[in-house]
């Protein structure tokens, strides 16, 4: 393939290099794939087959996570920062396996500063299972700490994490409470578990809240929170 531009989201990208694919007994080739805009950069290096041993691997070098805004702004998110890091995927039309280590540099979510983020994550295709490992750090301090599995096998209770704040923003649990809260402001320390299911999550723990702000939807009434609370 010869560089040509391509849009994605009425944005235009250019394919920035001569892009090499070959076709061979069901695997696909790709070399030197590189799709650019505005130093934003993605490319794609490797085998796409089956066979556990090819690998295709992904790079996100200073990738807009604005880019992303069309899609999570039915969920009333709007994303901002920088995508960095590593994808590896194997036996993609198979028993898809997984790796990620991805780093996500000032991250600020709804007009919030959430900090610099770090997120692993490995998938086993066969087992269904993700294993998370997600850490926030701002002004040098780790406010978040997140580990777990998510069960793609199971119907009710595929998340299974744990989950440590200390002074973080609560904004981060818009997307889990939406249809409940808006608006949310603040910060939280909390001990929490999440299990349930991403479109019905379950959150069991204690928190502080800290100068918190939200607004219960079907009354309409915003309110502004210290105390400490239980979450069940």
């Amino acid at each position: 393939l010869l560089p040509s531009d391509v849009v994605i989201n009425r944005e235009v990208w250019r394919i920035q290099e001569q892009v090499k694919l070959k076709f061979d007994q069901g695997k696909v080739f790709i070399e030197n794939f590189e799709l650019f805009r505005d130093n934003q950069l993605l490319t794609l290096n490797g085998i796409v087959s089956p066979d556990p041993k090819d690998i295709l691997f992904a790079n996100f070098r200073q990738f807009k996570l604005s880019t992303f805004n069309p899609a999570t702004s039915s969920a009333g998110i709007s994303l901002s920062g920088e995508l960095n890091g590593d994808l590896a995927i194997s036996s993609i039309t198979k028993k898809t396996k997984l790796e990620s280590d991805i780093k996500i540099d000032s991250l600020v979510m709804n007009s919030t500063s959430i900090g610099d983020v770090m997120i692993t994550a490995n998938l086993d295709n066969e087992t269904k299972l993700v294993d998370v490992e997600m850490n926030v750090i701002k002004a040098g301090k780790e406010t978040l700490f997140a580990s777990g599995t998510y069960n793609a096998n199971s119907q009710n209770n595929k998340l299974d994490i744990d989950l440590v704040m200390n002074n973080g923003e609560v904004i981060i649990f818009q997307p889990f409470i939406k249809n409940l809260v808006s608006d949310l402001s603040g910060n939280v320390s909390a001990q929490l578990k999440l299990t349930g299911t991403p479109l019905n999550p379950k959150i069991n723990g204690s928190a502080n809240l800290i100068n918190t702000g939200l607004t219960i939807n079907y009354l309409k009434t915003p309110y502004r929170i210290n105390d400490a609370v239980t979450v069940d």
